[in-house]
């Protein structure tokens, strides 16, 4: 599949995760209202709790931080800034999409507090997400490694950053960046692990892949240690790859101004 179908496709589901937003209805759940400690001072936070047990997909069109962790399947809390509740659109779509965005009936507040210190706070418990989408600034903290057999995380938007031991979707786990994507994360538990990078990408840790294919566009910065029969590493723009262990068949191909260390791998 060439890049330019790929980024095509990536555009297309972020416009069909868009019409998600659009066809919501959000919920009337129970309202409870925390402060919360923003800089210097306090805000007040509307927090709300729902349940969504075939829970697949989480699109973010705002600033969030995501927590994954264990507890009730399905179950959902939100909090948001109080003086944002006119202006925040969020539900389930299909019973198996959460989206959060702008009221698309309401005119954008001239100055908005929600940014990447002042977040909608996010906390999910699923084990059947795989499929997380950023548009904004999110941060995501997996506390419990409990996704689908097939895992996609994809970033459009400002920044996307990924903070886990581990992170485990037996069959496939796929990343595709076109803005600033970190991914802090131990092990990367899969048998197929594909990186589609044409913005910025930081990875790090050690991945059980069998499969491993890496297309670098953009900035890059990978260090990656491997025990894998097949990598495939295509780059055309910038930065650092690293990849250390073991690799059965190896092709490297390098177009751009991108540095390939595979010094540290040794061919089965």
């Amino acid at each position: 599949m060439s890049n330019h179908l790929t980024t095509e496709i990536m555009k297309r589901m972020i416009i069909m995760a868009a019409l998600l937003l659009a066809a919501i209805t959000t919920t009337n759940a129970q309202a409870r209202i925390e402060k919360r400690s923003v800089g210097a001072g306090e805000i007040d936070y509307i927090t709300k709790e729902l349940t969504c047990e075939e829970l697949t997909q989480i699109n973010c069109f705002l600033p969030v931080e995501l927590r994954l962790v264990d507890g009730e399947e399905g179950h959902i809390e939100i909090s948001y800034p109080m003086d944002e509740h006119r202006y925040i659109r969020y539900g389930i779509n299909d019973g198996t999409k959460l989206s959060i965005g702008r009221d698309g009936f309401q005119k954008a507040p001239k100055k908005t507090i929600l940014s990447a210190d002042t977040p909608i706070y996010l906390t999910v418990s699923s084990s059947k997400l795989s499929y997380i989408l950023s548009t904004s600034d999110t941060e995501v903290f997996v506390e419990s490694d409990r996704f689908a057999d097939e895992l996609m995380l994809t970033n459009s938007g400002d920044s996307l950053s990924i903070i886990a031991k581990s992170i485990t979707a037996k069959e496939s786990i796929k990343i595709h960046t076109t803005g600033t994507m970190t991914c802090e994360v131990e092990e990367w538990n899969t048998d197929n692990l594909q990186l589609f990078n044409n913005g910025y990408l930081y990875i790090d840790g050690t991945t059980t892949a069998k499969h491993i294919k890496h297309t670098s566009l953009g900035i890059d910065s990978t260090r990656l240690t491997v025990d894998c029969e097949s990598l495939k590493v295509f780059a055309r723009g910038e930065g650092i790859i690293s990849y250390k262990g073991t690799a059965g068949n190896i092709t490297i191909n390098s177009l751009g101004k991108t540095t390939i260390r595979t010094s540290e791998l040794i061919q089965k």
